[in-house]
C-alpha cells in the first residue's frame, strides 16, 4: 500500500514538472513582444469645468505585434463592454450594444467615442515598463516613467529583476483634462 502511494506521489510530482501550454515562463521584460495580460482598471477623468467621470472594471489586453492589439473592457463581473482593435492603418471599437466605430488611430478613436484621451499605442510599452525612466528601484526596474505629459508609477509582485509590473498608476494633468488610470495586472502570458 505504501509503495502504491509513493508511486502515485511520484507521478503527481513528475506531472507538475512541466507547465501547461500558455503557462510557460515569461521571457525577460525587455524581450517580451507578443503577450496577453488580464487585470482590473479604475479610470477617473476630470474635464475642465465639469464633474469627474469614473469607470472601473476588468481588462484583457492581447498584444500580437508592435502596433497590433486587441483590448477587451469588461464590467467588474466580466461582462463585455467594449472591444478595441488596434492595427497600423485603422483602429476599431465595438460596443456591447453592437455599435461600431473606426478611426485612423486608436487615440483619435477613443477620444471621439468616449471623450477620453489615452495613448493606447504607448500603453502597450508602458504595460511592460518601457519608456523614459525617471526613477528605478534597487533591481534596476523602472519605478517611474515620464512621457508626453504622462507620469507612470510601477509596483512589482516580487524581487525578480525581470519581473513584469503588477500595478501601474498613470496620470496626465494637462490643462484640458486630468486623467488618472490605475491598473492591477493579475495574469501575464507570453503569446506565440
Amino acid at each position: 500500500m505504501i509503495r502504491r502511494l509513493l508511486a502515485v506521489a511520484a507521478l503527481l510530482v513528475g506531472g507538475c514538472s512541466t507547465l501547461p501550454p500558455g503557462e510557460m515562463p515569461l521571457p525577460p521584460r525587455s524581450q517580451l513582444v507578443a503577450f496577453s495580460v488580464e487585470g482590473r482598471f479604475a479610470l477617473t477623468s476630470r474635464p475642465p469645468d465639469a464633474a469627474a467621470q469614473q469607470a472601473s472594471g476588468r481588462l484583457r489586453w492581447l498584444q500580437q505585434a508592435p502596433g497590433q492589439a486587441e483590448i477587451l473592457l469588461m464590467t467588474p463581473l466580466g461582462q463585455g463592454i467594449a472591444e478595441i482593435t488596434i492595427r497600423p492603418q485603422r483602429s476599431h471599437l465595438r460596443t456591447d450594444d453592437g455599435r461600431e466605430y473606426a478611426a485612423a488611430d486608436s487615440e483619435t478613436l477613443l477620444r471621439e467615442v468616449t471623450g477620453h484621451s489615452l495613448p493606447l499605442r504607448r500603453l502597450a510599452d508602458w504595460l511592460r515598463a518601457r519608456g523614459p525612466v525617471v526613477a528605478s528601484d534597487r533591481h534596476g526596474r523602472p519605478l517611474k516613467i515620464a512621457e508626453n505629459g504622462w507620469q507612470i508609477s510601477y509596483d512589482y509582485a516580487d524581487e525578480d529583476p525581470d519581473a513584469l509590473p503588477q500595478r501601474l498608476d498613470l496620470q496626465s494633468h494637462s490643462g484640458q483634462q486630468q486623467i488618472d488610470l490605475r491598473l492591477r495586472l493579475e495574469t501575464w502570458r507570453s503569446e506565440p
